[in-house]
């Protein structure tokens, strides 16, 4: 707990009790719905977490209140406290498959908490991806070509930035490619959407040389997860695009190729809606 003079105008959020002070900051620490802690004369706020900004006074306010801050290490920073910190943002999500996100972030006079809940959009899976960029709780949407057309990479990437949208992705491992196989099985089965089990579906990678890819997504690791099917990729030099192929693996093509049953649609990152 940091301990500051200051204040915050919100006070819709918070519950109020009668407890000494030293009680309130226990109480606050130990109580994983508790951010923030205000001292009100022999009473105390606890807000709960939501978006609020703290204000910075002076001593000469005697407004006194606490926030909760990780920290790196087991030692108080009481003797090396700073007025700023590094912006920090920590995500998490629920049984229920709630998203819930708070980022931290100060300036001289204030420190800002925002905090978000949201879900993945109707018609799309979550997905959590534990990578050495840090965890992404992702919403996966696959979308088909209008009047059930097949087009090129290109225009994968410009209908996975339709509305909502934040671009092409692809499975982040053995576990998110039989599901985004069993998708795609379901579209095409007997012939739904004008397909076959041979449609394919584009999915995030285009290459700028050989076997090296520029890509949308960050929450994935590129190629180094990827299930390449045979002999793929074998495309020799810059603009070949991935695909989910229709033998169940990941293959690759010229990015403007237009064979019959190619690009069907692709594979999407959407993303979340407020609860």
């Amino acid at each position: 707990m940091m301990v500051v003079y200051g204040e915050t105008d919100e006070y819709n959020n918070h519950s109020e009790i009668q407890e000494n002070w030293d009680n309130c900051l226990v109480k606050c620490y130990w109580d994983d719905d508790c951010l923030v802690v205000q001292k009100v004369n022999d009473r105390c706020r606890l807000f709960s977490f939501g978006s609020l900004t703290i204000n910075r006074l002076d001593s000469s306010s005697q407004s006194i209140l606490a926030f909760k801050r990780n920290e790196t290490n087991d030692t108080c920073p009481a003797k090396s406290f700073q007025l700023t910190f590094e912006s920090s943002s920590s995500e998490w999500i629920d049984e229920k498959g709630f998203i819930y996100n708070l980022t931290f972030t100060s300036f001289n006079n204030q420190w800002i908490f925002d905090y978000t809940v949201t879900r993945c959009p109707d018609n799309s899976a979550l997905w959590t991806r534990n990578t050495s960029k840090g965890i992404f709780h992702v919403c996966v949407e696959t979308r088909l070509f209008p009047n059930n057309t097949n087009n090129v990479y290109e225009e994968a990437h410009n209908l996975c930035m339709e509305p909502n949208g934040m671009g092409l992705t692809a499975p982040f491992d053995s576990t998110e490619l039989k599901s985004f196989i069993a998708t795609k099985k379901d579209l095409f089965a007997a012939g739904q959407n004008n397909g076959a089990l041979d449609s394919t579906m584009w999915i995030d990678g285009r290459s700028y040389e050989s076997k090296n890819y520029i890509y949308d997504d960050i929450s994935h690791v590129g190629t180094a997860s990827y299930l390449f099917g045979g002999n793929e990729p074998d495309g020799v030099g810059p603009n070949y695009c991935l695909f989910l192929e229709y033998n169940n693996g990941i293959g690759d093509k010229l990015c403007k190729d237009l064979g019959s049953s190619y690009g069907r649609g692709a594979f999407c990152r959407v993303r979340p809606i407020p609860v």
